[in-house]
C-alpha cells in the first residue's frame, strides 16, 4: 500500500458511523506513526465531537491534537501551512455523516501535490458496504484509498468482500487490547511501551518494592501491575504485527 511514512496528510473517512473511524484516527495511526518515531498532528473535523480525551498519553496531547468545525474557512490552509513548515504527518478524522463529506471537500482542497492517502474503515457487515463505496467515489482517488477491515478474525468474515476482489485493503485483527488502552486513556502505542523500559523480571522487582509496605506486600495492587505489564507485552507485539500489516507493499 501508499506507505503513510510516505504521505503528508493520512485521512479516516467514512460516511457510516460506528465502523472504526475514531479508532483508526486516534489508536491505529498515531500508534504506527510512534512506532516509526514520525511526529505527527492530529485534525479532527467534525461539528458534533470532540474524541480527544487521552489524558494520560504521551503521544497525544492538546499540543498536537485539535478538533475543528467543518465552517472552519482556514481549516484547509492550515493543513497545507502545517505540512510546509512543520514537516510533520497530518492525521486526519473526518466527523461522521454530513462531517465527512464537508471533510472530505477540505482535505482535498489542500492541493493534489500534498500526498495522502485515505482510510476507510468497514465492519463485516456486507450492507454497509455500500456507503463505503460511496465514500471511495467522493474521494475519487483509488490509487491511494484503502478499506480498513476492522476487527479481522478470519476471512469468513469478509469473503463477501474476497469477491469483489478490491487489492487496496489492510486487515486490522480484532484485539481487547484498544478497548484497554483507551480505557486508560492511552494509545496502543502508550500501553505498548510500558514493558519496552524493562524486562519481567525488573517489573516483578520494582513492583514489590513499590507496593510494599511495613513489610506488607499489596498483593492486589501487584497482580493489577503485573497484569498491565503483561498487556503492555502484547500490545507491543500486536503493533508490531499492526506496523508490518500496513507497511506492506
Amino acid at each position: 500500500m501508499t506507505k503513510i511514512r510516505d504521505v503528508s496528510v493520512v485521512a479516516a473517512v467514512a460516511l457510516k458511523g460506528g465502523v472504526g473511524k475514531t479508532n483508526t484516527s486516534w489508536q491505529t495511526n498515531t500508534s504506527i506513526l510512534a512506532y516509526q518515531e514520525i511526529d505527527f498532528q492530529v485534525w479532527e473535523i467534525d461539528d458534533n465531537n470532540n474524541s480527544f480525551y487521552y489524558t494520560n498519553s504521551d503521544i497525544l496531547s492538546e499540543h498536537n491534537c485539535q478538533t475543528v468545525r467543518t465552517d472552519d474557512e482556514e481549516i484547509a490552509a492550515n493543513i497545507a501551512l502545517e505540512t510546509i513548515v512543520s514537516g510533520e504527518k497530518i492525521i486526519i478524522d473526518g466527523g461522521g455523516g454530513n462531517d465527512t463529506r464537508a471533510a472530505i471537500k477540505l482535505i482535498k482542497a489542500v492541493g493534489d501535490d500534498i500526498s495522502k492517502v485515505w482510510l476507510i474503515p468497514i465492519d463485516a457487515n456486507s450492507d454497509d458496504f455500500k456507503l463505503a463505496q460511496e465514500t471511495a467515489k467522493l474521494i475519487g482517488d483509488p490509487d491511494n484509498t484503502y478499506f480498513i477491515l476492522n476487527n479481522f478474525v478470519d476471512k469468513k468474515q469478509f469473503r463477501w468482500f474476497d469477491r469483489k476482489k478490491y487489492k487496496n485493503f489492510v486487515e486490522v485483527p480484532y484485539s481487547e487490547l484498544f478497548a484497554y488502552a483507551r480505557e486508560e486513556k492511552q494509545t496502543l502505542y502508550d500501553l505498548a511501551q510500558i514493558s519496552q523500559n524493562m524486562s519481567k523480571e525488573q517489573a516483578k522487582q520494582i513492583f514489590v518494592e513499590q507496593f510494599t509496605e511495613n513489610e506488607e506486600l499489596d498483593r492486589e495492587a501487584f497482580k493489577k501491575a503485573f497484569n498491565d505489564f503483561l498487556k503492555s507485552e502484547l500490545a507491543a507485539e500486536y503493533l508490531e504485527m499492526l506496523n508490518s500489516n500496513f507497511e506492506r507493499p
